[in-house]
């Protein structure tokens, strides 16, 4: 044997080794990228860019005045540091819930109210875990394993440096895609990017924070008596709940989320935040998944599929019209789209 062959084994034996101690370390392969036809939802963050930066000027003055008296809270939830551990996170996550308990609307993200009453509107910021798990996710590696969320290597790799998010960006996406369904039935809210001065304006949730204005005449779904419950799910059209669950990837229908209109005929849905971003980055598993529809990615990830936002309303009707279950269910089987 030559010189030459053995250097190439040479070669091949350090890639391997190499390859055997990642695999270690992470303890998981990353997800293999697969592909999947673009859903009817599906938008480029150019375009959402474009069209959710036009905010009102009064609300935007509104939102300029509590980001300068709240500069330097809004900088730390933006920016993730570099977080060597989980238990690092955890401390990290302890602290800003220390600091913002008094004025956070929300458990899991970050949701302050501006305080005006010539604008009522909220800002809303994805929690850092969330984030974090989209981050993972652009790595090629599945967030939502519960092993994986256990290994500091992988915490520690996805704050190393600023890897592009779009998590309470896609949120502005889920408002756009309800404007351009017309649906009689689901309401857009009034939703806005707005960009932090002096930073790049890329579609990176570090760049922008989401303003929302408050809904009016609305109530949560949880909020009403059974009966009332039941009245509103046996007279509004379900054909029409599922394209729009499909058409904007309406994930979480849950008691919380759904608002009803006070006239009982209309309902809102103002948490559009997506769940993770396995649709961006060279090693993401999905091309659109972010702001793409949620039959396409059920169609190749049964995960989504029962974390989604049909299964969750089909718990929702189990609850107070389980009559109109199977039906419901019907909507999904006699879908030529995910067959």
């Amino acid at each position: 044997m030559n010189y030459k062959h053995i250097g190439f084994l040479f070669i091949i034996l350090s890639c391997s080794i190499l390859f055997f101690f990642l695999y270690q370390r992470v303890g998981i392969k990353p997800a293999q990228v697969q592909i999947y036809p673009d859903g009817l939802g599906a938008l480029p963050c150019d375009f959402i860019l474009k069209s959710a930066t036009n905010m009102p000027e009064p609300l935007h003055q509104e939102v300029t005045r509590w980001i300068q008296s709240h500069n330097k809270l809004v900088s730390k939830l933006l920016t993730i540091p570099n977080l060597t551990s989980t238990a690092m996170l955890k401390d990290f996550k302890k602290s800003l819930a220390a600091e913002i308990k008094d004025i956070n609307l929300s458990k899991h993200n970050y949701i302050f109210d501006i305080n005006s009453e010539k604008t009522p509107a909220v800002i809303k910021i994805a929690g850092i875990p969330s984030r974090i798990s989209s981050r993972i996710s652009s790595l090629g590696y599945d967030p939502h394993s519960s092993k994986l969320r256990k290994k500091d290597d992988l915490i520690y790799h996805a704050t190393r440096k600023a890897i592009p998010t779009q998590q309470h960006i896609a949120g502005v996406a889920t408002q756009i895609l309800l404007k351009q369904l017309q649906s009689k039935l689901i309401s857009p809210v009034n939703t806005y990017l707005y960009h932090i001065p002096d930073r790049p304006e890329t579609c990176d949730d570090n760049n922008y924070i989401v303003v929302q204005e408050k809904l009016a005449g609305y109530v949560p779904f949880a909020s009403l008596d059974n009966a009332l419950k039941r009245k509103f799910l046996t007279s509004i059209p379900l054909a029409e709940l599922y394209r729009a669950i499909k058409f904007a990837n309406l994930w979480d229908i849950s008691e919380d989320n759904i608002w009803v209109h006070e006239d009982m005929d209309k309902i809102a849905y103002p948490d559009g935040e997506k769940p993770n971003n396995e649709g961006y980055g060279k090693n993401a598993r999905w091309k659109v998944a972010v702001l793409g529809h949620d039959l396409d990615k059920a169609k190749y990830n049964i995960r989504n599929w029962y974390d989604g936002g049909h299964r969750k309303f089909e718990a929702i009707l189990k609850n107070y019209s389980p009559e109109l279950v199977d039906a419901w269910n019907e909507l999904y089987s006699n879908d030529p789209e995910v067959q």
